[in-house]
């Protein structure tokens, strides 16, 4: 029996494909929260159960029967100030998602992190002997709390958790049902026929290749061990050239300049604060596609077999997805 928590989200509904596909008479049990879309497991004959990662006594329920347990369940965020619920869901949960599957004698957990638990090195390859980001260092509360999460599960190996734990760059690809934040980007280009960017590129990685390789850590991630799972470094403007090229119709790039783009994405960081909006630009974001993606993901391509596709397979697939209901 299989546990996937954050079932319903972009990798979790992806990795239970990938599941089924490879292992079609397995056993699939998803944790979902209480009156929470699950439109993205329609039609797949997996068991859900209610629960919440903050809520032990409901993991102890998920976790009955279960052997291997992929928790992907977290708060992905932009903004750069303190979230409780964030640092809540992605330390505390992480936590109480390891300690239920101790008590239930899992055999092994398998924990999505992110490759922001790492300190963002100016120069040089970032490898999986980078140092863990801290707190004071940290490029916002989403890295801090994911790093923290780590930490926390590195001590409970000392009382038999038997866990790996793998590190996606930028996820990107279809089946995007409930809507990532670049997957909404990437909706607009098809549906404005116009992209608005700030410059800058980031290393992005096909969900469906996050998905193989996070099942292949099931079976050959080391205890402890950590591992890169990167792409392919694309350039915003990169992304809407391969938009074009699979629409067969230009695509119109506008370009913030940096004397707009930070003001407005410090006034877009405030607004969040104040009225609870979730917005489309922060400094985290334009920071992230500054800063060095010279990633080495070469361990997770000698051990977990990982093999990110071509960019442009990734870009056409979700082209193909996201235009499913205008057919």
């Amino acid at each position: 029996m299989y546990l996937v928590t954050g079932a319903t989200g972009h990798l979790g509904n992806t990795l239970i494909r990938h599941l089924m596909q490879h292992e079609p008479n397995c056993k699939i049990r998803a944790l979902v929260l209480p009156n929470s879309d699950r439109s993205s497991l329609d039609g797949l004959p997996v068991e859900m159960i209610e629960g919440n990662v903050l809520d032990p006594a409901s993991l102890d329920r998920a976790m009955q029967g279960v052997e291997i347990v992929f928790h992907l369940a977290a708060i992905i965020s932009i903004v750069t100030y303190q979230d409780d619920m964030t640092e809540r869901v992605n330390v505390q949960g992480a936590e109480n998602v390891a300690k239920a599957a101790l008590r239930a004698g899992v055999r092994r957990m398998v924990h999505v992190a992110s490759i922001h638990i790492f300190e963002r090195l100016e120069t040089g390859k970032i490898d999986e002997t980078a140092p863990l980001v801290i707190k004071e260092t940290a490029a916002g509360t989403y890295d801090y709390t994911k790093a923290e999460g780590v930490r926390r599960l590195y001590r409970l190996i000392e009382e038999g958790l038997d866990v790996t734990i793998v590190c996606p760059t930028g996820v990107i690809g279809p089946n995007d049902y409930l809507g990532a934040s670049m997957g909404n980007a990437f909706h607009r280009f098809l549906g404005e026929g116009r992209a608005v960017l700030i410059h800058g590129r980031y290393n992005w990685v096909d969900v469906r290749d996050v998905a193989k390789s996070t099942y292949a850590a099931a079976s050959h991630g080391r205890t402890g061990e950590l591992y890169i799972l990167g792409g392919h470094a694309i350039g915003m403007d990169g992304f809407a050239d391969y938009v074009s090229e699979v629409l067969q119709r230009p695509v119109e790039m506008v370009f913030l300049p940096d004397f707009i783009a930070w003001p407005m994405a410090y006034t877009l960081d405030f607004l969040t604060w104040v009225l609870n909006v979730k917005p489309s630009m922060t400094p985290y974001s334009i920071r992230t596609l500054r800063d060095n993606i010279d990633f080495d993901y070469s361990k997770a391509i000698n051990e977990l077999g990982h093999s990110p596709r071509p960019a442009q397979e990734t870009v056409t697939d979700m082209v193909h997805w996201y235009q499913r209901d205008e057919n």
